[in-house]
C-alpha cells in the first residue's frame, strides 16, 4: 500500500527526490514482508500456531515439573517405609527376646 501524497510536494524537486527515496526503502523486502503478515489470512493463523505453541510448552513444563516432583516424593516414601520396616523389626526383636526372658522366668522362678 503506497502512500498518498498531495501533489504540491511534487513542484519542489529537493522534496520530490526524498519523497521518492523513502518510498523505495519503504518497498523493502521487509517491508513487504511485514505488509503481509498483516493480512488476515497469515495473521490468523500465525497466531494459532503461537499460540499452541505457547501451550503445549506450558504443558511440557508442568509434566516435567509434576514427574520431578512425584520422583522426590517415591524417594522420600522409600526412606520413611524403610525406616518404618527397620522400626518393626527391632521392636518384634524385642517382642521375641522379652516373651524369652518370660519363659525363662516361668520355667525357672528362682532366678532373676
Amino acid at each position: 500500500m503506497s502512500i498518498q501524497r498531495p501533489n504540491g510536494l511534487r513542484l519542489v524537486p529537493r522534496i520530490a527526490k526524498s519523497a521518492d527515496s523513502i518510498s523505495e526503502t519503504t518497498n523493502s523486502l521487509f517491508r513487504r514482508g511485514c505488509d503481509q503478515v498483516k493480512e488476515a489470512y497469515i495473521l490468523f493463523p500465525l497466531l494459532a500456531v503461537l499460540l499452541l505453541l505457547v501451550i503445549w510448552t506450558t504443558t511440557l513444563y508442568l509434566i516435567n515439573k509434576e514427574r520431578s516432583d512425584a520422583q522426590l516424593r517415591s524417594q522420600t516414601l522409600e526412606q520413611e517405609l524403610q525406616t518404618q520396616r527397620h522400626d518393626a523389626e527391632h521392636a518384634r526383636r524385642l517382642f521375641v527376646a522379652s516373651r524369652s526372658v518370660r519363659t525363662v522366668r516361668l520355667i525357672e522362678p528362682g532366678r532373676e
